[in-house]
């Protein structure tokens, strides 16, 4: 799969195919594949190996922006996934459904059904791997389903809010 990253403005191309085994061929804006052992040791979080030198990875997907994790060391920006186009089982992005891409557990429900939202405005936050992730509306619409409740527990994929676009 390839991968359009945008950090610190800088624009990137990231292709991740599987190996062989439990490893990774990843390559960098067209650079030569490195092969990676990689194990998953939760839905946001991966341990890898190469050359001898081992990481933990943790990464936070909100959207777009993703928050990665290593060695102590946090990085930020932007990711562009051909998957994400159809990530909530058949409503596009920029559509108005609002899906976690990981497990955590839903700390707050910023709307009600038949609220007005604007493009940015917060949704509702979830807690995974210690932090706090507000889930921020895509489109000027109404809130039109509400999946989830406060202090539920979901799964990676869960839809939580549908926002019904309004007509330009």
């Amino acid at each position: 799969m390839k991968y359009l990253v945008t950090i610190a403005g800088e624009e990137r191309t990231v292709e991740v195919r599987r190996g062989t085994g439990a490893t990774y061929l990843v390559s960098m804006d067209g650079a030569e594949a490195r092969e990676v052992a990689a194990e998953q040791l939760s839905a946001a979080e991966w341990a890898v190996a190469e050359d001898g030198a081992r990481a933990t990875i943790r990464c936070a997907l909100r959207g777009d922006h993703l928050v990665t994790q290593v060695s102590g060391r946090s990085w930020s920006g932007a990711v562009v996934d051909p998957r994400s186009l159809d990530i909530a089982g058949g409503a596009a992005k920029g559509q108005g459904a609002v899906v976690t891409p990981m497990p955590g557990v839903v700390v707050r429900i910023e709307v009600v059904v038949g609220q007005d939202v604007a493009p940015g405005d917060v949704l509702c936050v979830v807690e995974a791997m210690k932090m706090e992730n507000e889930y921020r509306s895509e489109v000027a619409g109404v809130v039109a389903e509400i999946h989830v409740t406060e202090g539920q527990a979901v799964e990676a994929q869960t839809r939580l809010i549908t926002v019904r676009p309004t007509e330009a």
